[in-house]
């Protein structure tokens, strides 16, 4: 009865692409259920604030991930922990046993693909994909918040995108940074190498998925980043990467 008006309350009575969702995890996970319930309001304003399908799949994605931390019960969720005066800050923070928080800032990737003659399935360009991953890493850094410890999780429509070198993707980032490229620096608003390295250095992994819970392929995929400041503890990376 909890979960139908809490479900009630945020799709206002009718159908929603959430729904079918939202439905099945706050009634296998209690924990969620009591999440989305205390966060009610701010969950209703950002469904009412998206204008697209696709904006929607960007808050599931977001939703998803907290169901996800929170089948762990050695971690504790909080929703936007800083609020709107620090700029674009992380969506999540996560306490791992009451005593150890990092940040979580997740993104969506949408498959990029070109459709071959009509009838036969998409083509997968792992060169392509990896540029789009890299951008988006590039995109993060600057929410990634100083003396702390910050995962990005990115949350893939199609399990293929699981199939790409991370490693390879972010070395190449590196490179681009190293080499002083112009359109790295100008896209995403670093003045110079050292400005690129001291936001990189403030990501301590990437976390990437597919879409819905059963992961197939090699989803999930954890890449530690070797030059972070603040490394996730050996504890928590061998939870993500179950």
């Amino acid at each position: 009865m909890v979960i139908q008006e809490t479900l009630n309350y945020l799709f206002d009575h009718k159908p929603h692409l959430l729904a079918p969702h939202l439905t099945p995890w706050m009634s296998e996970l209690p924990r969620f259920a009591d999440f989305v319930a205390a966060h009610r309001d701010k969950i209703r304003k950002k469904i009412r604030g998206s204008r697209s399908a696709d904006g929607l799949q960007d808050l599931r994605a977001e939703l998803e991930t907290a169901y996800l931390f929170l089948r762990e019960k050695r971690f504790t969720l909080a929703y936007e922990p800083y609020g709107k005066g620090t700029g674009r800050g992380p969506d999540f923070a996560v306490t791992f046993r009451t005593r150890l928080t990092f940040n979580v800032e997740v993104t969506r990737m949408r498959l990029s693909i070109r459709e071959q003659d009509a009838g036969e399935p998409p083509l997968f360009d792992p060169q392509a994909e990896g540029r789009r991953l890299a951008e988006i890493v590039g995109s993060k850094l600057s929410q990634m918040l100083p003396g702390m410890m910050n995962l990005l999780v990115i949350v893939a429509d199609q399990p293929a995108l699981c199939e790409l070198e991370v490693g390879q993707v972010m070395n190449q980032l590196k490179e681009r940074a190293e080499q002083k490229e112009a359109r790295l620096f100008q896209r995403h608003s670093f003045r110079h190498t050292a400005d690129f390295f001291k936001y990189y250095q403030r990501l301590s992994g990437v976390w990437l998925r597919s879409t819905g819970q059963h992961e197939t392929g090699k989803c999930p995929v954890l890449w530690l980043n070797n030059q972070t400041k603040h490394p996730l503890p050996a504890p928590v990376c061998t939870i993500l990467q179950r």
